[in-house]
């Protein structure tokens, strides 16, 4: 058959096989450019928010080039990493400070620069006292690290190094960039060992922005603060208005440092026709409330019935009409670059004078400007306009032109296959039935079945009843006697499927690989049904491999047609009735029935596998170290049950645990596992610490634990120090017979007792002075919440109120050196968290025990 087919195929006439091959050659350009056109908008759609910032913060590895003059580019390999210290003026909230970083990242490896930040944060903290915080941090870094180099960004920075040159930053080189106060950069750079880059401050350019946009303008409004940014460029707006250039427009500046928020909004609302704003800096007011760019350019333009203009970054999207920022991230990659160089002793400062750095990008927004009926074409060159809607060919032509092409291709191919279609009608045929049965059984294919049931009248004439079957383990059978067995089986199988199939006028379809699906028409089936049980019963009967007789079982779901219920679905719900026969114990039949849900049959599955690995050694415990704070020393592990089954977590398998009634048995379980293991490390030579486990309220029904417990100890001849008991927050708080009862045996034992997930809502530090623990556990969610450099001081006072109360305490959750450091700082007894080490199994967590302090191998972290 395969070879008349083959014949006959290659007998179409020479003109339809023209046509089709024409067709498919235009369906390939039609694809090709179509591929194309995606892949370019899926690159735009991806490079567009970046794009958008690369017009404004510039490309650093293009400024970078330019800067050939200054770095041997070719340069590479260092035999050291210069450390650099970085002294910003911002804080990392600022619009540019992410800009200088990112800059400062794109160059500094290459460059062999390491680089430690300072943060001065000016615009919020100025005070003397602020500035006297920062010089103990300076002296502090420079005593703790031998800096090589200052890198400074703005002008208070720079001012900042120049006062403490003497004392801090004798004889480093420096290089500034940011600085607004050109004078004063230019002044620094007379030192021999410093130079940088004058930040431009845009003014004029925003001007003849303004006035190119405005019919005849009369009068411009400068909004400016007492910042360091603000002073140089109100000297440099004075000094615009007094040339001949802009002698037309009335120049007026509002000082936001002497004004409220409402007063400010108040005067800009009173401008009309004929005056634009352009705000340069705002960021405190009169009563000392700080601003971000992004909000002040909100708070003015919600205001203003005028063009808002910037001379910066930010505010572009809230109401801003126009402007133009700073390329900070590119100045900052020069300014590493020239520090390379000069650490190198490629580059001699005292040569270089302060450089004019006049990199920037022309900002408009679309809807603003046309709010304000302003045009697009008298937008500076290569203005990077936000919002702009895209025109037809813009949005959709790079797709819909090569759809054309490919709609006519088709044309042209079902023409050619028209044309061949008396040729090949009998290979058609021969095809079809290829493509609609299954090549191994014989019988219909899923593909097929599914569409002969949607074309069948008798299945919209009158009920019906879907089967679906599936043989249990048949992996097994292949992995044992091989696929060619495994493939004589089902064939077996499917003949006599085929006999029923006649027999009871159903259809029977292989759905996939060791699948079956079956369709009974004009029958309701219960699971009882006799179709039912002679379908099954032929999966019940033993069949010959080799010298083996297997029998090959199989679950099945049924399920019943319903008015307004589609094939497809009665598929979906015939599978999850398949699936809860298999949770049942397989070999059995399952009617779905409208109860029986998706999120029902996962619980049960999620459920019977919790109870399985509680009956057969499904349960696993890990050990997550506690450490001393001030040395790091090794002073305990928690305990953490696992189950084997990896996609089943603690949050999910405890909580049913405990609604089923099983966490006693858990409890025990894991006491039991954790008691052993102690004793194990013990008969090995170890010294282990105390080890906590955790005990929870569904435990408290089990009032012979504590009594386990100690029996456990005796049996491995453990003392009752070498553990302790975690209780939750909540259970400590609870006031009845029970927890009193637990509480006078744990007391009467010897064990001690921690209080678990402080901080999670139901505790007070009144309540800690009358519960009867000896240390309480602060949850992560408290060292999220409050142990930051802004909130350290309510976690400092949290660890002062339990030591008031005669308590220590753990603190969970610490992933970071930063925290590790406050912690320490705060004189915290002990840490528990991701720093100092993950949950551990018995192995790995022996070597922490051999190794005493766990501090030295974190330090680099």
């Amino acid at each position: 058959m395969r070879k008349r087919s083959g014949k006959h195929f290659g007998k179409m006439s020479g003109t339809g096989y023209g046509v089709v091959w024409a067709g498919l050659i235009i369906v390939l350009i039609g694809v090709a450019l179509l591929i194309g056109s995606l892949v370019r908008q899926i690159n735009n759609a991806e490079d567009s928010e970046d794009a958008s910032v690369s017009s404004i913060t510039g490309s650093v590895v293009d400024t970078v080039k330019d800067e050939g003059q200054l770095r041997d580019t070719g340069k590479q390999t260092y035999t050291r990493m210069k450390k650099v210290l970085f002294i910003s003026s911002y804080d990392p909230t600022a619009a540019y400070y992410q800009d200088q970083i990112n800059g400062i990242l794109s160059v500094s490896a290459q460059d062999g620069i390491e680089f430690d930040v300072l943060n001065m944060d000016t615009y919020k903290h100025h005070s003397d006292e602020d500035m006297k915080m920062c010089v103990e941090r300076a002296r502090q870094m420079m005593t703790e690290t031998s800096y090589q180099g200052i890198i400074t960004a703005d002008d208070a920075a720079l001012q900042f190094v120049r006062a403490e040159r003497e004392e801090l930053f004798s004889g480093l080189p420096v290089v500034f960039f940011g600085v607004n106060d050109h004078d004063a950069g230019i002044k620094a750079a007379e030192d021999p060992l410093i130079t940088g880059y004058l930040e431009p401050n845009n003014i004029e350019h925003v001007l003849k922005m303004a006035i190119s946009l405005l019919d005849q303008p009369d009068k411009a409004v400068f909004i400016v603060d007492d910042s360091e940014t603000s002073q140089a460029i109100k000297e440099r707006i004075n000094q615009l208005s007094l040339t001949r250039k802009y002698s037309s427009l009335d120049f007026e500046m509002l000082d936001f440092s002497g004004m409220t928020v409402q007063e400010l909004q108040d005067q800009i609302s009173t401008y009309g026709r004929g005056t634009f704003i352009v705000f340069v800096s705002a960021f405190e007011d009169r009563e000392g409330n700080y601003y971000t760019s992004t909000e002040m350019s909100r708070l003015i333009c919600s205001a203003a019935h005028v063009p808002v203009f910037r001379n910066s970054k930010g505010g572009y999207g809230s109401g801003v009409c126009g402007g133009r920022t700073v390329n900070m991230e590119a100045t900052a990659a020069k300014a590493v670059s020239l520090m390379a160089q000069v650490l190198d002793d490629d580059m001699d400062l005292s040569t270089i004078s302060a450089m004019q750095d006049d990199e920037g990008q022309y900002v408009a927004s679309y809807d603003v400007m046309k709010k304000f009926g302003l045009s697009l074409d008298d937008l500076p060159k290569d203005t990077l306009i936000i919002g702009k809607p895209q025109t037809f060919n813009e949005k959709y032509g790079q797709i819909f032109y090569p759809m054309i092409i490919i709609i006519a291709s088709m044309f042209l191919i079902a023409l050619g296959f028209s044309m061949e279609n008396r040729a090949r009608t009998k290979t058609a045929e021969q095809l079809e039935f290829a493509m609609r049965h299954d090549a191994l059984t014989g019988l219909l294919n899923r593909q097929a079945a599914l569409q002969q049931m949607g074309l069948d009248p008798r299945l919209r004439e009158k009920g019906y009843s879907i089967i679906l079957l599936d043989l249990d383990d048949f992996q097994e059978i292949n992995e044992i006697y091989g696929h060619d067995n495994g493939d004589i089986i089902l064939r077996s199988i499917s003949m006599e499927l085929q006999a029923i199939g006649r027999r009871m006028n159903a259809e029977i379809c292989r759905y996939g690989g060791d699948e079956f699906l079956i369709v009974l028409y004009g029958r309701t089936l219960s699971e009882q049904d006799e179709a039912v049980t002679d379908i099954l019963q032929v999966f019940r009967r033993e069949r010959k491999v080799g010298f083996d007789a297997i029998c090959p079982y199989c679950s099945a779901g049924l399920v019943n047609s319903c008015d307004g219920v589609s094939v497809s679905e009665l598929i979906l719900q015939a599978d999850l009735a398949l699936n809860q026969s298999k949770r049942k114990g397989k070999n059995l039949a399952t009617l779905y029935t409208p109860d029986l849900s998706e999120a029902e049959i996962q619980r049960e599955k999620t459920k019977n596998s919790v109870l399985d690995a509680i009956e057969h050694d499904g349960l696993y415990m890990l050990y997550q170290p506690q450490v001393n704070t001030a040395d790091g020393k090794l002073i305990g592990f928690e305990a953490l049950v696992r189950m084997k089954d990896k996609n089943i977590g603690p949050g999910v398998f405890i909580p049913l645990a405990e609604e089923n009634g099983w966490i006693r048995e858990i409890g025990r379980r894991t006491t039991a596992m954790t008691i052993r293991q102690i004793a194990v490390w013990r008969r090995e030579g170890l010294t282990p610490p105390p080890v906590s486990i955790n005990y929870s309220a569904g435990q408290l029904s089990d009032t012979g634990y504590v009594s386990y417990l100690v029996s456990l100890l005796k049996k491995y001849d453990l003392p009752a120090d070498c553990i302790r008991l975690e209780i939750t927050e909540r259970l400590a708080m609870s006031d009845n017979e029970e927890i009193r009862l637990f509480y006078h045996q744990v007391k009467e034992a010897g064990f001690s007792l921690h209080m678990d997930d402080f901080g999670t809502g139901y505790s007070s530090f009144a309540a800690l002075s009358y519960v009867p623990v000896d240390t309480v556990k602060i949850d992560k969610s408290l060292v999220d919440a409050y142990l930051t450099p802004s909130r350290d001081d309510v976690f400092r006072d949290i660890v002062d109120m339990v030591h008031a109360l005669d308590k220590n305490i753990i603190v969970e959750g610490v992933e970071r050196k930063e925290q590790y450091d406050m912690l320490k700082e705060f004189r915290a007894d002990s840490i528990q968290g991701y720093y100092f080490g993950r949950p551990l199994s018995s192995e790995d967590a022996a070597e922490d025990i051999r190794k005493g302090s766990l501090l030295s191998e974190r330090k680099h972290l």
